[in-house]
């Protein structure tokens, strides 16, 4: 008998999954034998049912934004009998979904997990704690930490826009498989996959070839935004199973949208550290 626990939250996307319940039931209802809801109210408690979903569920279902996905991963990812994830975009950008084939759409986002397709996807370990698919710093890396989004999507181009007009310059140093790099940037960004800030940047980026991909911006106009987006002039572009990060200045890493750890960091590829639904 298979068994599936869906996780949610009302704090994403104005709590909208609340009157698609019936729905999600239904939908889900299809592919396994048991479903069971819970709703929770705190990220300590979504977390502790995710861990006690280990070895008793086929499937955990996780309907939430990014950085609550994050952390719900962050809570598992080590843990033994380990569901199948699914997930179902109920925030603002959903960078998660798009890296699974699935986008922001519900309907697609279970039309994914129905079809039972499953993959066994890479993370990154930065200083022990878990990203599903991006870590930055520098310019740009705080705009997903906004509290307050009333205008949804639009309201982190409007932050990034304003960014783009505070001229950003720190001195990083780096090693890249053992490989010393030293470089002037405006920010720093790791990839595992292909989309961030609802845009396909890496293009030929994999969430399960054992490497993630590194970009170092060039110091330029819109704090290098212009030579990441055109051609991705300037940028270096390195791809590698560990990297080790120390700027000049104290700066927090995002990671997959959520404040992570400041200074000085060493992200390594953990390969095929869970199962999830996807079509990628």
């Amino acid at each position: 008998m298979s068994k599936a626990l869906l996780l949610y939250t009302l704090s994403a996307g104005k709590g909208k999954v609340k009157k698609k319940l019936p729905y999600l039931s239904k939908r889900l209802g299809e592919a396994f034998d048991v479903v069971d809801l819970f709703c929770f109210s705190s990220m300590e408690e979504g977390k502790q049912h995710a861990i006690d979903s280990c070895g008793v569920y086929d499937a955990l279902i996780i309907a939430s934004g990014d950085g609550t996905f994050n952390a719900i991963i962050d809570s598992i990812y080590k843990k033994e009998n380990k569901p199948v994830i699914g997930f179902i975009g109920t925030g603002t950008l959903c960078d998660v979904g798009a890296n699974f084939g699935s986008k922001r759409n519900i309907r697609k986002c279970l039309d994914v997990i129905t079809s039972g397709k499953t993959k066994e996807i890479d993370l990154l370990d930065v200083n022990g704690r878990a990203a599903v698919y991006m870590a930055a710093s520098g310019a740009f890396a705080d705009i997903s930490f906004m509290k307050k989004k009333p205008l949804g999507r639009l309201s982190y181009y409007l932050a990034a826009i304003k960014e783009a007009f505070k001229f950003r310059k720190y001195s990083v140093r780096c090693l890249i498989d053992g490989e010393e790099v030293a470089k002037r940037v405006p920010f720093a960004l790791v990839m595992n996959g292909k989309w961030v800030g609802g845009f396909k940047v890496n293009s030929k980026g994999s969430i399960d070839d054992g490497l993630m991909d590194i970009y170092l911006a060039p110091i330029g106009l819109f704090n290098g935004l212009v030579n990441y987006f055109f051609f991705k002039a300037g940028v270096a572009h390195y791809r590698a199973k560990t990297v080790y990060f120390a700027f000049d200045k104290p700066l927090t890493w995002c990671l997959d949208g959520e404040p992570g750890p400041a200074g000085e960091v060493e992200i390594k590829v953990i390969p095929k550290a869970i199962k999830v639904f996807s079509w990628q």
